[in-house]
Order: C-alpha cells, then sequence, then structure tokens
C-alpha cells in the first residue's frame, strides 16, 4: 500500500519563500508554489542542492509545482512567505481562507500574529534556512497533519523556540536591538565606524554587516518599521536607506552593504 504523500503550499517564493520550498521538497513533501512574479527554476534547483548539503539533509526527491492562478492550489496546509509588510499578508490570509480548510502559517519575522488573524499560526524561518531555527506560535490548536509537519522539521535537526504573540518575536528582537544601537553609536554619537566594527566583532563574535546582507536591505527597513510601531526605542539607521537608495540589498541581488559602509559618503 502507498504511503499518504504529505503537501504543502507555499505563498510567495522570494529569498525565504525559495529556501523554505526547498527544505519541504528534501523532507519529501509534495510542494505547491504560488508566486507573484516568475521563478528561476535553475536557481532553486541549485539552492535545493546547496540545503542538502549545508542542512546535511538526505533528498527524500519531494516534488515542486508551480501553480500561476491562485485560485487553483489544493485544499492544503499552507505556509505564507510574502514580503514583510502587514496589509500585504492580511490581504492574501484572507485568500488563502477561501482556497484551504486546513492549517495556516505566516513566516513573519515582525508583525504580531492576531493582527494579520486570530486564525493564523507562526513558523518563522531563519535565513539562512540552514540556521536550523524556527520561532513558533500556534493560536490555533494543530490539525495532526500539521503536528507531523512541525515533528518532521524536529527529525530534521530544526530547533523549534516557542514565542509570544507580540510584535518581533524573540531573536528577530535581539538582533534588531544590537544592530539599531550599532548604527546610534555611529550616526548619532559618532564613533568611529570602523573601531566599533572591529570592537563589536571582538566582543560579541557577530558581523552585523553579515547579518544585514542575508536578512535584505528592504526587509530589514520593513522589520524597524514594525518594531517602532510597538517599540518607540528603536533606532532605525541612516544606513539602511542610503543603501536602498543605492540599489544594495544584500544577498538576494548579490550585492553588500560592506560596500556602502566603507564609503567616505557614509556616515
Amino acid at each position: 500500500m502507498n504511503s499518504i504523500i504529505k503537501k504543502i503550499n507555499i505563498i510567495g517564493c522570494g529569498f525565504m519563500g525559495s529556501q523554505v520550498s526547498c527544505l519541504f521538497s528534501l523532507m519529501g513533501y509534495e510542494v505547491n508554489i504560488w508566486n507573484r512574479n516568475l521563478i528561476d527554476v535553475e536557481i532553486l534547483k541549485k539552492k535545493k542542492k546547496l540545503i542538502s548539503k549545508t542542512s546535511n539533509i538526505i533528498d527524500k526527491k519531494g516534488l515542486i509545482k508551480f501553480h500561476k492562478n491562485f485560485s487553483k492550489l489544493e485544499n492544503n496546509i499552507t505556509l505564507e512567505c510574502l514580503s514583510e509588510d502587514f496589509e500585504i499578508k492580511k490581504k492574501y490570509f484572507f485568500e488563502i481562507k477561501n482556497i484551504t480548510d486546513k492549517d495556516i502559517f505566516s513566516n513573519t519575522s515582525s508583525i504580531k500574529l492576531t493582527n494579520i488573524s486570530e486564525e493564523i499560526n507562526l513558523l518563522h524561518f531563519f535565513n539562512p534556512i540552514s540556521l536550523g531555527i524556527v520561532e513558533a506560535k500556534f493560536n490555533k490548536k494543530l490539525s495532526s497533519e500539521a503536528q507531523i509537519l512541525i515533528e518532521d522539521l524536529k527529525k530534521n535537526n530544526f530547533e523549534i523556540l516557542n514565542v509570544k504573540n507580540i510584535t518581533g518575536y524573540a531573536l528577530n528582537k535581539l538582533i534588531f536591538s544590537e544592530i539599531s544601537n550599532f548604527f546610534y553609536l555611529i550616526e548619532q554619537e559618532k564613533i568611529n565606524k570602523f573601531d566599533l566594527n572591529k570592537i563589536f566583532l571582538k566582543l560579541k563574535n557577530l558581523n552585523l554587516l553579515n547579518v544585514i546582507d542575508l536578512i535584505g536591505v528592504d526587509t530589514a527597513i520593513n522589520i524597524f518599521k514594525n518594531l517602532k510601531n510597538d517599540y518607540n526605542y528603536y533606532y532605525i539607521p541612516k544606513f539602511l536607506n542610503i543603501c536602498l537608495n543605492k540599489g544594495i540589498l544584500g544577498k538576494k541581488n548579490k550585492t553588500s552593504v560592506k560596500n556602502i559602509f566603507e564609503m567616505d559618503i557614509y556616515p
């Protein structure tokens, strides 16, 4: 007797959604992807091989299917991986509700879940996905199918960190507090940027410029704005807008914020 094929819908296949899609495919799922723009299949294949290697996951040869018509997606568990924009996420949650009565998750990193809906759950994967960390919040009791999905993640060495229903959750608030303080010292207190970066690396062994490259400049700005709405003490670095205006987004468009950081135009 054939085993039941596990399925998932992924809404949004950008820098993070593509990693999540590859992960579930590696885990043997049939992954049904809808994205607003065309997807480069060859890049997705390369990404899948890289994630298999960096996450040490044996490829169970799950399927990846692409859907142009949102309304034609199947009635599957669905994970929303759209841009970190409240209005977009809220709009698509109601559209997802029209195609499935199964568990719906958001990959949001900074938006309070219940602001989107009381019925949505959180599975926030970190970038790169090979870090093996997922922040989780279950506003709604999980179906047995969704519980199996969580167990599959644990079997593949993903740490599930249960968080509260708050803006920014746990690890994002830690990371963005560091970014905020770092650039506040440079931009407002006029600490030499090179000296501070050197000392920061020595004290914390954390390269914040690399972190921003991984997150993406545009995503980092949106996260800061979301955090600022509820926590006024976050300082939004001018550095990020300088990078954005210069077309520097980080890994997602194969650029690096280090180039701007080292230029005389900053600070």
